[in-house]
């Protein structure tokens, strides 16, 4: 029987080592040249229904997902905030032309914040469910704000959902209610007021319910 040459095996196994790194060295140059772009919100009201995983839309398109949720208490200003980070496709947008707008780096998507892109929470039909809605307004309103300054993102700026100007409306008129001279009414304006501020906070917990109504305790109509 031949006898294996130490030299041959030593060589073989040198070579496939090295044919095992420069593979993966080129998976991670691939997977690092077709990673999405990232960017962060700060939301300044309940995201009740939007979870890690949750789709990133611009004008009602899926352009991206939402990769981490959490919750930044400010000791200073005794507040809190809503942190969450999304992930935008790479071809995701196109120009006029039809030609994808490769965002390879920061510098595309800081021009688009620039020009008025902002996000807000949206409910997703009639499931109780939300996303991230990307769309453009006004650049002069609700500039970009990152009060940590830490963020190693670009910061889109939110506007309000359309549960949370709904329940300040409704805090609104519950207050200005309350200061109402009513003596001469049968009504009872305190209970009306604390109905109304009741409305407001099922709605922020239950935003699907402006579609299927409010349910009983019971569960019975």
């Amino acid at each position: 029987m031949k006898k294996l040459n130490p030299i041959s095996i030593g060589s073989f196994i040198i070579g496939g080592v090295c044919l095992l790194v420069v593979g993966l060295l080129s998976f991670q140059s691939l997977h690092f040249f077709d990673r999405p772009l990232r960017f962060v919100c700060y939301f300044d009201e309940s995201v009740q229904g939007l979870d890690i995983g949750s789709r990133v839309k611009l004008r009602g398109v899926p352009v991206g997902h939402v990769v981490s949720i959490k919750v930044q208490y400010d000791w200073k200003e005794k507040k809190s905030a809503v942190v969450v980070v999304g992930e935008l496709e790479k071809n995701a947008i196109v120009d006029r032309s039809g030609a994808p707008m490769i965002m390879e780096d920061d510098s595309l998507l800081k021009k688009l914040i620039e020009q008025g892109l902002r996000a807000k929470v949206d409910l997703i039909g009639i499931t109780g469910l939300q996303f991230v809605q990307l769309d453009f307004s006004d650049p002069k309103k609700d500039l970009p704000e990152d009060a940590a300054g830490i963020s190693p993102y670009p910061v889109i700026p939110t506007v309000k959902s359309r549960i949370a100007q709904l329940k300040e409306h409704l805090v609104e008129i519950a207050d200005n209610l309350k200061e109402v001279n009513f003596k001469k009414m049968t009504i009872r304006i305190t209970e009306a007021a604390e109905a109304i501020e009741e409305l407001a906070s099922y709605l922020e917990e239950h935003p699907s319910s402006l579609i299927f109504g409010r349910r009983s305790k019971r569960g019975k109509k």
